[in-house]
């Protein structure tokens, strides 16, 4: 896991020099600026480009895929246990 952040990392300093600039506004949560852009760069997607890249030849084409079911019964558990 060390090795997929760090990574990231160094892909992340890469894209900011290069332009990008993080989207927070749709965060809802009350968190520093700082903190926001680093949960983004957590994601399970961002995480498993992470392990793509470290697995894999460069130049390797990498195709994630996000499974709405798992999100779907986190959303679910995460409401229920809010209505309690």
């Amino acid at each position: 896991m060390i090795e997929i952040c760090a990574k990231l990392q160094r892909l992340s300093v890469v894209m900011c020099d290069a332009g990008y600039v993080p989207h927070t506004e749709f965060i809802l949560h009350d968190l520093e600026e700082e903190e926001m852009v680093f949960h983004l760069g957590h994601q399970s997607e961002k995480l498993a480009i992470g392990l793509g890249l470290i697995k894999t030849a460069p130049c390797t084409p990498l195709q994630i895929k996000k499974n709405l079911q798992v999100f779907l019964k986190i959303a679910t558990l995460s409401q229920s246990s809010f209505e309690k």
